[in-house]
């Protein structure tokens, strides 16, 4: 139960990255109090609450279970004994302290950082769940006996000392412009830094479906000045790269996935042979991916599966306002579209029977008439007004069932 929910509050922390648009829990009875709280009922006993007023200080109503949205006025906020939920994904960038009830049974506050206690089978786990973004400590040492830490986006830290407990980390919402040195206990037996980045074992997916155990990086931080960057031979995925500094990236043959490379100003990235899951690659010039690939190909600048079925990333430096997707494509990725912002209008063939779609500006899309799946990921562009459709198509049929109160129109 415990980690359904979990799932369930990182699906909506992944909607809330979009910041003009959060998506309402279905049959969810929703209603604005006057202190600038929306409070959901989703169920009898667990409600969701977002904060959509301008106080700098607020305290969670009474009776709320789970918080998923601050405004960017709040620089304080207090939980109430209620709340056993708070994963407010991306807002809240101006959030300095975080304090709890005292008769809260599950989270806690330390120095305005919030953590959690959770136990099983005589067993208990301390979580850094929310470390806040605009706290100001330049160093930091995570609580020693801690398992796992959640949030902690930062650009004030510089220096951040990581205990012997710590077992897991999510690197996509880890890590801040200014961090630079982080350091771990001698004792960890999962995570270790080597020329200041930080690793950890474990395992990543072949393209076969059989995993293989190496070495991750975890996270390359986002204070390091060097302008070049070589991945050591031997890793076997990239969870988290994201630096302002950086101009050449290696990739070793080792790779086998990324997950997310934020470098702006890299010069270019080419993908060696043995990737099969490209990620999230935002960076300044080209992507290539070599010829021997058996897994990507490239295609007008976007980048599709090899067998050309499905559209995997459309990067954000393509400039083009309307893009058709080419002949025989099946399925789009949902985070296909979500890195670029200057695309305006999709057009989709009649071979795609698979949308999902996160974008931050698409406004125009026309639907191919066989597509029977349309991933709720939909609900992730926040700029989307119209659908065009066949009458009576497959198409038309899907969008309709799932009413999302967008405007359809035919051709």
């Amino acid at each position: 139960m415990k980690l359904t929910k979990r799932i369930l509050s990182l699906i909506l922390c992944a909607v809330l990255a979009l910041p003009v648009f959060v998506a309402a829990a279905p049959e969810a009875e929703a209603s604005t109090n006057n202190n600038g709280w929306v409070i959901e009922r989703a169920s009898r006993s667990e409600r969701f609450a977002y904060y959509r007023g301008n106080a700098a200080k607020v305290t969670v109503p009474s009776g709320v279970t789970s918080v998923f949205y601050l405004s960017k006025s709040v620089r304080e906020v207090h939980l109430s004994a209620s709340v056993t939920e708070f994963t407010i994904g991306y807002s809240g960038e101006n959030l300095e302290k975080i304090t709890v009830h005292r008769n809260n049974t599950r989270l806690f506050a330390r120095a305005g950082v919030l953590y959690s206690k959770s136990s099983s089978r005589g067993s208990t786990w301390t979580i850094l769940e929310h470390y806040p973004a605009a706290k100001r400590d330049r160093t930091y040492s995570v609580l020693s006996g801690t398992w796992s830490i959640e949030t902690m986006m930062n650009d004030h830290l510089r220096t951040l000392h990581l205990p012997n407990s710590l077992q897991n980390i999510i690197a996509q919402t880890f890590g801040g412009r200014r961090l630079k040195d982080i350091t771990v206990g001698s004792r960890n037996r999962v995570f270790s830094v080597k020329n200041g980045v930080l690793y950890r074992e474990g395992r990543a997916l072949l393209s076969n479906g059989q995993d293989r155990t190496g070495s991750i990086l975890v996270y390359y931080p986002g204070g390091r000045t060097n302008r070049t960057f070589t991945v050591p031979k031997g890793t076997l995925t990239i969870e988290n790269i994201t630096n302002s500094h950086l101009r050449t990236l290696r990739l070793p043959t080792s790779l086998l996935s990324i997950d997310y490379i934020n470098a702006r100003r890299l010069t270019g990235l080419h993908i060696p042979r043995n990737i099969h899951s490209p990620g999230r690659i935002k960076v300044g010039g080209g992507v290539t991916i070599a010829d021997r690939n058996r897994h990507l190909t490239m295609s007008g600048g976007v980048i599709f599966s090899k067998d050309m079925t499905e559209l995997i990333y459309y990067p954000p430096t393509k400039r083009n306002r309307t893009y058709t997707v080419p002949r025989g494509v099946k399925r789009l990725s949902g985070s296909a579209f979500m890195d670029n912002t200057r695309l305006r209008t999709l057009r989709l063939r009649p071979s795609v029977e698979y949308v999902g779609l996160r974008s931050p500006s698409i406004e125009t899309l026309y639907l191919s008439s066989n597509v029977s799946i349309v991933s709720t990921n939909i609900l992730n562009a926040p700029r989307l007004r119209n659908i065009y459709v066949k009458r009576n198509s497959t198409s038309h049929q899907t969008i309709r069932d799932l009413e999302l109160g967008l405007r359809i129109r035919f051709y």
